[in-house]
């Protein structure tokens, strides 16, 4: 095969030889034209596919857990008054001389009432991994335990041992409401069920904790290494 097509270039290069010394340059014009058209096709093969690498990071969590703060420090690097966000925010976030980022998912706690308001923050988290698309694309999730410059705030591994004791309640009685239903296909099952709920059991999704401050004397080193980690 490799001997044939090479006689195949040889006789249209002859030929192109024989075209150009008897003046006949419209083969000349339609292999540029192909040329033009085969390149084209090239680029924009390449343009599309790294377009469909481009992936974003879902920055989640409750309400006033500081999720716009951290926004404006990762993408402006400030500091700015924040309210309630109506619509969603998207910006650029460039990682060393890449402009894309894997995708990713930051779910931010704000550490200094995560005790009260455990149970809302362990249904919404819950709601996130056990959702079809996440757990599918098994995506790295962070969570960003906020407002460490507050007083009386959890650590990150306090944290994470209240949210596994708090989903593993949830897991049970989600799990008896589907059974109740009588859910022939319980996908929203999370862990082992042979024993309690760890998020070191939902692999291949990789999920670290870290605590942070989004205020004006931003401490967002963690979060930063995490998205250079993902790049």
């Amino acid at each position: 095969m490799a001997a044939s097509a090479k006689n195949h270039v040889v006789v249209w290069m002859n030929y192109l030889q024989k075209s150009v010394e008897i003046g006949d340059y419209s083969v000349i014009g339609v292999i540029v034209a192909v040329s033009v058209v085969l390149l084209t096709f090239l680029v924009f093969g390449f343009l599309r596919q790294r377009q469909n690498k481009r992936r974003g990071v879902l920055i989640l969590g409750n309400c006033d857990a500081g999720k716009t703060l951290l926004y404006t420090q990762l993408i402006y690097k400030k500091h700015n008054q924040t309210f309630s966000s109506i619509s969603p925010n998207s910006g650029n976030y460039t990682v060393a001389e890449r402009k894309n980022l894997e995708a990713g998912v930051i779910f931010v706690i704000d550490s200094s009432s995560v005790q009260k308001e455990i149970k809302d923050i362990a249904e919404y988290l819950y709601t996130v991994l056990s959702d079809n698309r996440i757990s599918n694309m098994s995506p790295p999730l962070l969570v960003a335990c906020n407002k460490q410059d507050m007083s009386f705030t959890k650590g990150a591994k306090v944290i994470q041992a209240l949210l596994e004791k708090e989903m593993n309640t949830l897991r049970i009685t989600k799990s008896a409401a589907l059974q109740d239903t009588s859910a022939s296909n319980n996908n929203t099952y999370l862990g082992r069920r042979d024993r309690d709920f760890t998020f070191n059991d939902l692999k291949p999704m990789k999920i670290d904790f870290v605590e942070c401050s989004c205020q004006e004397k931003a401490d967002i080193n963690a979060i930063q290494d995490w998205l250079a980690k993902i790049a």
